[in-house]
């Protein structure tokens, strides 16, 4: 994100509340003084990132750039699960499908303009303490 910014691309940040995304995007406006915007969501309830992707292109126009950066957020042995789809499968239905939907949500408008960027990766940092 911080390289986007410092190559002056509007930021939009989308986390769970406000308070989770107010340091990330005080540090690319004073850095970068570059425009940015925070929506928060359950990208798991229907139709949210679909919404969300509205959101962002009626307020910042097309997407040119999305990157899902989904937390590693399960981290037993799955041989060691009692209940998989109580504890083990809303990770990885988060983990899955709400960057499926989103790369779904922006793609109509990146393939009518011939152009656009998605980058899916998965951040450890946030689980595992001592890095």
């Amino acid at each position: 994100l911080v390289v986007t910014a410092e190559a002056g691309a509007s930021v939009c940040c989308i986390g769970p509340s406000a308070e989770s995304l107010e340091p990330l995007l005080r540090e690319i406006k004073e850095k970068f003084n570059t425009p940015t915007l925070a929506l928060t969501a359950d990208l798991l309830a229907p139709n949210a990132p679909v919404q969300i992707v509205k959101l962002v292109e009626q307020y910042r126009g097309p997407i040119d750039i999305l990157i899902n950066i989904t937390p590693a957020s399960y981290m037993r042995p799955f041989f060691q699960e009692s209940n998989v789809t109580q504890d083990w499968w809303p990770a990885m239905e988060a983990g899955l499908r709400v960057p499926l939907e989103l790369i779904h949500a922006v793609l109509p408008s990146m393939i009518d303009r011939g152009n656009g960027t998605i980058i899916s990766t998965t951040s450890i940092g946030g689980v595992v303490t001592g890095m």
